[in-house]
C-alpha cells in the first residue's frame, strides 16, 4: 500500500518539476513530512466523498 503510494507521491512531485529536490538528502525528510500530510488530506477527502457518494 505504502509503495504504491510514494510511487503516486513521486510522480506527482516529478509533474511539479520537483524531481531535483527529491534527488537532495537534505529535503528528503521534508518530502517525507509533506508526502504523509497530503495523503492524509486525501485521505480524509476521500472518505468524505465515499460518504456523500454512498447516502446519494
Amino acid at each position: 500500500m505504502w509503495i504504491i503510494v510514494s510511487i503516486i507521491v513521486d510522480g506527482v512531485f516529478q509533474l511539479m518539476g520537483w524531481e531535483a529536490k527529491s534527488q537532495n538528502i537534505g529535503s528528503f525528510l521534508s518530502r517525507a513530512i509533506f508526502s504523509n500530510i497530503s495523503f492524509f488530506i486525501f485521505w480524509l477527502i476521500y472518505d468524505v466523498a465515499r460518504k456523500f457518494y454512498r447516502w446519494e
